[in-house]
């Protein structure tokens, strides 16, 4: 099976930032990576796509969201947030527009179960994914995760699979 990839859109994942960072408590760049991955789970189970297309990656703290966690890591006057320590403080609200109600709805949910606090989202997205991009790869950093192997994860992984692997 070849590798199953999508296209990362950079503009909606600045209104997923602001999105998250309106209603996340701490709206801090642990917690949105890790909101994030749960709902791009869930979207990818139900939709069959992430919600910004972009590709995880396993790092020393739990999986993240590689191009959404770079642009978390820019700083300047043209982005719609502002960087204080490792907290996100939206300079406005986010344009719902660029959001489909299913990415929403991810969203939302993602915000209600996420656990609260750093080790807690750490143990509840470490999960046999990036467990296996870790045991694969064999060092600490930043390392690949296959989206095949978050695919496994999900109940309907087969049908999931075919889909993914034979979409146009």
């Amino acid at each position: 099976m070849g590798k199953i990839r999508f296209t990362f859109q950079r503009e909606k994942a600045l209104e997923v930032i602001l999105y998250m960072a309106k209603r996340a408590n701490p709206p801090d760049r642990h917690n949105l990576t890790k909101i994030l991955y749960l709902a791009d789970k869930m979207s990818l189970e139900r939709h069959g796509r992430f919600i910004c297309g972009d590709s995880y990656v396993a790092m020393k703290d739990g999986p993240v969201p590689s191009a959404t966690y770079d642009i978390l890591k820019e700083r300047g006057n043209l982005l719609p947030f502002r960087v204080e320590g490792y907290t996100i403080i939206p300079k406005r609200d986010a344009d719902t527009d660029e959001l489909s109600e299913s990415d929403i709805e991810c969203l939302n949910e993602a915000i209600k179960i996420v656990k609260p606090g750093f080790t807690a989202r750490h143990d509840q997205t470490a999960d046999a994914a990036y467990k296996k991009a870790w045991k694969q790869h064999g060092i600490m950093g930043s390392v690949p995760m296959d989206t095949e192997d978050i695919v496994d994860l999900l109940g309907n992984s087969k049908e999931l699979k075919h889909y993914l692997t034979h979409r146009g």
